[in-house]
């Protein structure tokens, strides 16, 4: 039972107005969407993290390989 359920069981019990009734349930459907939404969100945050550090380490292996091209350029130990 979430609060929107105890919200409406406590309007009904006290007879409270439908129009406040409705709104209730608004808002009940609302926050499910946005539930939804965020949990869709955290999911694709977490698939960004990811390819984040994946493009991070290739970068990384990158520079790498660049420094050790000029390592080997500077010292003479060309292959061209």
């Amino acid at each position: 039972m979430t609060i929107f359920d105890k919200i409406a069981d406590f309007l009904k019990e006290h007879e409270a107005p439908a129009e406040l009734m409705d709104q209730v349930t608004f808002v009940k459907d609302q926050m499910a969407v946005l539930i939804r939404e965020n949990a869709t969100l955290k999911n694709k945050l977490s698939l960004r993290v990811a390819e984040n550090k994946v493009l991070e380490t290739q970068i990384k292996d990158l520079e790498r390989a660049e420094d050790r091209k000029e390592d080997s350029e500077s010292t003479g130990n060309s292959n061209s």
